[in-house]
């Protein structure tokens, strides 16, 4: 568990911001168990502790969090293989790049566009092309030493995007472990996440022959003070956003399950009102007001658009 301990981004990325996704979309039930029990909180004084609240469940939540998106437990298993097949396309499409640009860096002159009119000295001639040029009243407009400039100028150039293009392949090829067997990149976690914290995790085991594991917790406590600072700060970044994506999910389930009851039992809101009282003091069965009864009250009001029960 992490703890937001400093007002600053830490507090507002790990806490603030999806605690306040949770206490917004779960206000109807809190709100309506409030008032059931004759807790009257109006919501803009109350919003702000439920969102502290709420974000310090989540941070407490951090190491489950962390193993549901990296898809070591919590998984079917037929939601486990399918997103392995996926991550596995995901790499034989990388592995397929990079083949393909390696092969086009070696065959450059095939894929370069010459002039259809240029004089027969080029690399690729075709008889057939300079007799139509001819017949459509064209000359050569180039000699060969200018197409010769013209030629390395696109061979560079096709080159070096070549290049670019097969090392910006490579570079994702670091979002994933390696196998100890093959020493090729291989997946082995059915998440994105998974994978990439797996091949950092490989480093220094690797390089060091240390376990992440182990020594990460015992050279935290040795590093100096700004740079613990400097790499929580970042680390916060990173645990906000995924705070986050947990919360929204939270919030999509939550409201699916309000709709649900709506649609299910329309009138399913009429227990959840608090009972009324009319004048002489009689409530009805099901919680209205009696006719004759006064007209509620701002404060009913705004009570009734809390709960939704209105």
């Amino acid at each position: 568990m992490k703890l937001p301990v400093s007002f600053g981004t830490k507090l507002v990325f790990r806490l603030l911001l999806p605690g306040a996704v949770l206490a917004a979309v779960m206000a109807r039930i809190v709100h309506t168990v409030a008032i059931s029990y004759g807790i009257k909180v109006p919501i803009a004084y109350s919003f702000l502790v439920e969102a502290a609240l709420w974000g310090w469940l989540i941070v407490v939540l951090d190491m489950p969090i962390y193993i549901l998106f990296e898809g070591r437990r919590f998984w079917p298993q037929w939601i486990s293989s399918a997103l392995r097949d996926l991550q596995r396309a995901r790499l034989l499409k990388i592995l397929r790049a990079m083949r393909h640009y390696e092969a086009r860096m070696k065959l450059l002159p095939s894929y370069l566009v010459q002039h259809p009119c240029a004089p027969s000295t080029r690399v690729r001639s075709n008889w057939l092309m300079e007799v139509r040029c001819y017949l459509g009243g064209q000359r050569p407009v180039m000699d060969s030493r200018s197409l010769s400039r013209i030629r390395d100028w696109q061979v560079r150039n096709a080159k070096s995007e070549a290049s670019r293009l097969y090392f910006e392949a490579v570079t994702k090829l670091k979002d994933f472990p390696l196998d100890r067997r093959t020493a090729m990149p291989t997946v082995s976690s059915p998440t994105r996440l998974g994978n990439l914290i797996a091949a950092y995790e490989q480093y220094p085991l690797l390089k060091y022959r240390l376990d992440p594991a182990f020594f990460w917790w015992r050279i935290w406590v040795t590093i100096d003070k700004d740079l613990r600072e400097e790499i929580d700060n970042q680390q916060a970044l990173v645990d906000g956003t995924l705070y986050m994506v947990a919360a929204l999910f939270a919030a999509v389930v939550v409201l699916l399950a309000y709709a649900f009851i709506d649609w299910a039992w329309p009138n399913a809101h009429v227990s959840r009102v608090r009972r009324e009282v009319d004048p002489i003091g009689r409530t009805t069965p099901d919680g209205f007001l009696l006719r004759g009864a006064s007209a509620p009250t701002p404060s009913d009001q705004a009570i009734n658009l809390v709960c939704g029960c209105g």
